[in-house]
């Protein structure tokens, strides 16, 4: 890009080869009327980083007092006890605001009542992490933490550890105003200045507890205080990385006399496009629409920023002085910003993990319709970032239950036995018309004659429990035992029967077992006892997943049912690594695609009543059989 400022060319000569900008540098920016050059810099910058992403939070600010011992010039927010404006929230206020359905991180800061502790502080933080333990706490700014250490005369690094050991995921970046001791004595003399405020930080990331930083501007400060600040929060990002995100909040003057209006649009913007460029240490930087308005946020984008922060549920501080943006946004609208700026939203959680739902993939031909056009491989889509985790059915029961798998076809006994914390994803399952046609009982003899024992695969939990039922309830064969097996080659000879699924199932049933010259499917012994349909998985997901996050996930699975319409067998080619594994039927992948068509069309994918009626029957059972 042709600079219209030349003095712009070797500092983007130096960003190009990865040379850090030096404070002389930082001036010629910030002096700089090219705008248009300097923001373009930053996006480059940024999108090298993170490309078109635009992350966003669904977070609940709370300001629990505007009581404070303090007497900061520049705010309106706070008061003093006896005022009329004065209010402090009860705990259980607290925990009800943070009640709204998805909510990934609580926001707090506020006031510093005179009579507090630290007890106050921890209260706060159990409270919530008791009430909401998957959900990040990032609370409580460096000033507020000092306050707390000194009125309970305890160091800033056991307060830290105390807040920590409650339940705080992280710091805010708020109480940092500008580096300046010129201004601090001028604005907030009482408050804390950048030595205490940057010690706090820095210690608190030894911890490992991460933090944001800001800057606020557009009040008295000068361009140097400005740019001082930005190398002061470099340096302590060298010396103790876990700074998240640096976030320039615009000064809201309100009534404090202190500026006659909020910084324009060009200095907003002038602020993202410095930081980023400057901040090369910084993974991120907030374009807050809170201060900035909306619009000018969107437009942020543009000069380096990648996220906005996110829906707020209501903001006292800044609307206090006179903030006008509104007091919350709701996801959808979010999401139409990010989009109308040309980005790809993504929503985060408050640790700037993308939102991520592990999905167990089953590499079986029956399981190859759910996967047409979405998996095995990682995708991401609406801002979800979906792993397609390689599992058996019994690998991906027991990954579930020990919280590695968020989403799969859980076999029906796993259903049972993970119902506490999985749901079914709408009507989607494994069901079958008549015959399964690969969970398949190879045996000597016939099944009712069955006495010894019988060879089961390892890969099952719910055919097992299958057979046992058809042999125990229809049949009154008792005594039977079950020995799990690696494969169709690894069973002790002495066998009556071997149990096979899957794919192994339907090869073994192309190429026969040496003396198992009965071959029973337990769909069709099932049908015929019970005459409804037998259902072996069904989808699960995982409760505390978000409801976005679910309804995206059925979205895509009931699209790529659709794209298959069970005439277009391109999926197989999707398949990878199982080619040979599955390639068990005359001309699987060679062209007899009517095979394949009659094997897919025995299955259902959405669960009828019939075998929502079976679903219960078995239930029934299982559980009288734990």
């Amino acid at each position: 890009m042709p600079f219209l400022d030349n003095a712009l060319s070797p500092i983007w000569s130096k960003v190009q080869s990865g040379t850090r900008l030096n404070m002389e540098d930082a001036r010629t920016l910030y002096a700089t009327t090219d705008l248009l050059g300097l923001g373009w810099m930053a996006k480059q910058v940024k999108e090298k980083r993170w490309g078109k992403k635009a992350f966003y939070v669904l977070n609940q600010k709370l300001e629990p007092t505007n009581v404070c011992v303090l007497s900061c010039k520049f705010c309106d927010f706070a008061t003093k006890r006896s005022k009329p404006n004065a209010y402090e929230m009860t705990i259980e206020d607290m925990v009800a605001r943070c009640s709204g359905e998805g909510v990934n991180e609580i926001h707090i800061s506020g006031g510093m009542p005179p009579e507090w502790t630290l007890d106050n502080y921890l209260a706060i933080i159990r409270a919530l992490r008791q009430a909401y333990p998957t959900v990040a706490i990032k609370a409580f700014t460096a000033v507020e933490v000092e306050w707390a250490a000194r009125i309970s005369k305890c160091s800033i690094e056991n307060v830290l550890l105390q807040l920590k050991e409650a339940g705080l995921t992280a710091l805010p970046g708020g109480g940092a105003e500008v580096f300046s001791e010129r201004v601090r004595q001028e604005l907030f003399p009482f408050k804390i200045g950048a030595a205490t405020w940057l010690e706090v930080h820095k210690t608190a990331h030894r911890l490992g507890i991460p933090s944001n930083a800001t800057l606020l501007y557009g009040h008295i400060e000068t361009p140097e205080e400005c740019w001082q600040h930005l190398e002061l929060l470099r340096q302590a990002q060298d010396e103790a990385p876990g700074f998240m995100s640096f976030i320039p909040l615009a000064f809201q003057p309100g009534t404090t006399g202190l500026s006659v209006h909020s910084p324009t649009v060009v200095e907003d913007l002038k602020q993202l496009a410095i930081a980023r460029l400057y901040l090369d240490n910084f993974p991120h930087i907030k374009a807050y629409w809170i201060t900035l308005g909306v619009e000018t946020a969107s437009t942020g984008l543009h000069f380096g920023a990648d996220d906005i922060d996110g829906t707020i549920g209501e903001e006292k501080i800044m609307h206090a002085a006179g903030a006008t943006s509104p007091a919350g946004l709701a996801r959808e609208r979010l999401e139409q910003v990010i989009r109308e700026a040309g980005c790809e939203p993504v929503e985060r959680d408050g640790l700037y993990n993308f939102i991520v739902i592990r999905v167990g993939y089953i590499p079986y031909l029956n399981m190859a319709p759910f996967h047409n056009n979405f998996g095995p491989q990682p995708v991401d889509r609406a801002g979800i970032h979906y792993d397609f985790i390689p599992c058996t059915p019994r690998t991906l029961g027991l990954a579930a239950e020990h919280g590695n798998i968020d989403a799969g076809a859980l076999s029906l006994v796993d259903s049972f036995r993970l119902a506490e914390t999985f749901e079914p994803l709408s009507d989607l399952g494994i069901g079958v018309k008549g015959p399964a046609q690969s969970v398949l009982v190879f045996s000597k003899g016939p099944l009712k004659d069955l006495s010894g024992i019988c060879a089961v695969t390892d890969e099952t939990a719910t055919s097992i429990k299958l057979l046992q039922m058809i042999l125990e309830e229809r049949y009154q064969r008792t005594g039977i035992s079950y020995g799990r097996i690696a494969s169709s080659l690894m069973f002790d000879g002495a066998a009556e029967a071997v149990l096979l699924i899957g794919n192994e199932a339907l090869q073994a049933k192309k190429e026969g077992i040496p003396g198992f010259s009965y071959v029973t499917d337990l769909g069709t012994e099932w049908l015929e006892w019970q005459k409804t349909p037998f259902v072996f998985a069904r989808w699960m997901v995982r409760k505390s997943v978000h409801i976005k996050v679910k309804q995206e996930l059925l979205k895509n699975i009931d699209n790529a049912l659709l794209s298959m319409k069970f005439n277009d067998v391109s999926v197989l080619s999707k398949v990878g690594g199982q080619v040979e594994k599955i390639n068990m039927l005359p001309g699987l992948y060679q062209g007899n695609d009517r095979e394949k068509m009659t094997y897919w069309s025995g299955f259902s994918y959405h669960l009828t009543p019939a075998h929502e009626q079976s679903i219960e029957t078995f239930e029934k059972w299982v559980n009288a059989h734990v």
